[in-house]
């Protein structure tokens, strides 16, 4: 009898450990995110939104649950409106900031910029206007920081705020024409090393 319960115990812990396994290998809960972004109708009108223009190299990555709603004391209580977190799936990069262009940093300094989606357990947000910048890359961004929060700020425009400097020199020592590659593909107007030192 002692062994047969045995036997049955050891059956059941079995079966328990098998589902836990394939619990852990099921494919995670996608969803896919899409947004609207303003369109810039040149580099002065992206630079007079933007809170930092810098050049930095992408350290690392971690995804967090991050609650993106503003905080009390901002539009929505002067609206009359219930202050509501609202919590997302974030990847948050943390970037070494190489030159500043516009904006209170300093080389060497660190800055971090969140961008909607990433995995985190069994849910996986795929956002569908990543910029498409990775760890390691040295790339210029046009960056906005909401004043009121302290969350990290995010791309002015996923489609035009990220562009990829190739090896070499500081900016400042390279030809003012020499165009730098949008990291989300073609635009309407390409930024040179110029426009970056030479704006209104």
């Amino acid at each position: 009898m002692k062994k047969a319960l045995s036997l049955l115990l050891a059956a059941l812990f079995l079966v328990g450990a098998l589902v836990a396994c394939n619990r852990s290998e099921e494919a995670p809960l996608v969803s896919m995110v899409h947004g609207q972004y303003p369109h810039y109708e040149n580099v002065q009108e992206l630079a007079n939104h933007a809170s930092y223009i810098v050049r930095v190299q992408v350290l690392d990555e971690r995804v967090e649950r991050l609650n993106v709603a503003l905080p009390p004391r901002t539009a929505q209580e002067d609206a009359g409106m219930p202050y509501s977190p609202r919590y997302d799936i974030t990847t948050i990069y943390r970037l070494s900031v190489l030159e500043v262009f516009q904006g209170d940093v300093s080389p060497d300094d660190r800055l971090e910029v969140r961008i909607l989606g990433g995995r985190l357990g069994a849910e996986e947000v795929i956002n569908l206007d990543h910029p498409g910048f990775a760890i390691g890359d040295d790339v210029v961004l046009f960056l906005y920081r909401i004043e009121e929060s302290t969350l990290p700020p995010v791309l002015l425009s996923p489609w035009v705020s990220s562009f990829r400097v190739s090896e070499g020199a500081d900016l400042a020592e390279r030809a003012t024409d020499e165009v730098l590659e949008n990291v989300a593909g073609s635009y309407a107007w390409e930024l040179t090393v110029g426009d970056l030192f030479f704006r209104e």
